[in-house]
């Protein structure tokens, strides 16, 4: 990850909560679908947020979503990018929340990463090789995948505690920045190779 590329300035505490921004390929276990419903829960009681949907992917998943959307009459925007290294830092830029909504094990992602060094808080699914990363209160908030009224419920958590999304957008940005940085991970991976090698060579002799 050249986190150099995604870094962005965390949004004051005063600043309004309301553009939302979920970035995944879309089938049924990228949580797309839980999204619009917390969407939805929060729209029932007047609290009004947007969402921005960036990703392609399955076309029947994609008309179940858009048809949700457009059934509901929510603010729901699909967003396409024809180079993600190099247009999604100005995405993640344009909003003020990133949702990681991921249902299914997926092995890792690098979008909370890059959001996480844009200065946005995410709220996220601890599913899959991602969900390592997140500390709930301290650098993100979570809950249970598929959890449509508990996504909607730390939205709201969020929007009432501003002190707290720049307390965890500030100790997420520090720590991808810390921790993820080209050369970082450069040397954790020479260190591994190095091990393995000196592990072989004695199991050999």
């Amino acid at each position: 990850l050249q986190t150099q590329n995604f870094v962005g300035e965390i949004k004051p505490p005063k600043a309004p909560l309301a553009r939302f921004l979920a970035v995944a390929p879309l089938h049924a276990g990228s949580g797309i679908l839980t999204a619009l419903k917390a969407q939805k829960i929060l729209s029932d009681s007047q609290i009004f947020v947007s969402l921005s949907v960036c990703g392609k992917g399955d076309s029947r998943y994609v008309a179940e979503v858009r048809s949700f959307a457009a059934m509901h009459k929510l603010p729901v925007e699909f967003l396409s990018v024809s180079n993600p290294f190099k247009d999604l830092p100005e995405v993640y830029r344009r909003h003020d929340v990133l949702l990681h909504t991921a249902e299914w094990n997926e092995p890792y992602s690098l979008t909370p990463l890059e959001a996480m060094a844009g200065g946005l808080p995410v709220i996220a699914t601890t599913a899959g090789g991602a969900g390592a990363l997140f500390r709930h209160g301290e650098n993100a908030l979570t809950y249970p995948p598929g959890e449509a009224a508990a996504l909607a419920a730390r939205i709201q958590e969020l929007q009432l505690q501003p002190a707290l999304r720049c307390q965890m957008a500030e100790a997420a940005q520090q720590e991808v920045l810390s921790n993820f940085n080209d050369a970082t991970v450069t040397d954790r991976v020479e260190n591994y190779l190095q091990t393995s090698l000196q592990v072989w060579a004695h199991e050999a002799a």
